[in-house]
């Protein structure tokens, strides 16, 4: 599963890669950066934050960790 914060239409977007809907809207990045953090850790899932120009900005993997 991955999450993709983007920026759209003066809005920040948080869509769930696949889907074709955004989940929701939020009016700072950080808000919806949190509300990825929030859903990927309980889906163990990927983020990728975009710039609003549409390049990464960055990735997190929240999957499983591996142990030793």
């Amino acid at each position: 599963m991955r999450f993709m914060v983007v920026f759209e239409s003066s809005s920040w977007f948080l869509h769930e890669v696949g889907t074709g809907q955004p989940v929701d809207s939020y009016a700072s990045r950080e808000e919806a950066v949190r509300t990825a953090r929030h859903l990927a850790e309980l889906t163990r899932a990927e983020i990728l934050v975009m710039n609003p120009d549409g390049t990464l900005s960055s990735r997190e993997d929240h999957g499983l960790r591996r142990t030793a």
